[in-house]
This record gives structure tokens, sequence and C-alpha cells, in this order.
């Protein structure tokens, strides 16, 4: 998945995804590292995108 964050209007939201739950929140940690304090993490939900990538995550995010 790429590393853009997307805008639903209302909401921003970054996916990620892996093959495991530790992939996947590795990916969430190192995203997130990135922007060093600089959004709100609103909410978090788990999603099955695909067999060959079950593992989904969705970052909800306010920006400061």
């Amino acid at each position: 998945m790429e590393d853009t964050a997307r805008d639903s209007g209302t909401a921003r939201y970054m996916e990620f995804d892996g093959a495991t739950a530790t992939e996947t929140f590795g990916k969430a940690y190192a995203w997130l590292a990135r922007r060093d304090g600089a959004l709100t993490v609103v909410a978090i939900s788990w999603n099955t995108y695909s067999e060959d990538l079950p593992f989904g995550m969705t970052v909800y995010f306010e920006s400061e």
C-alpha cells in the first residue's frame, strides 16, 4: 500500500496492510514515527483486504 494519507471529506486516514499482524503494526508504527507528533490519532480499525495480505489497519487522524 502506498504511503499517502487519504481525506474522506470529514476524516483523514492512512491504510496499512501486511501478511502478519506484526508486519501491519510495524508499517503503522514507522509511518507514525515519521510524523514526529504532527498529528493526533483519533481511531484505529482492523480490516481484511485480501487473501494475499490478510491483515489491514486504518489509522484515522487529525493534523496538529
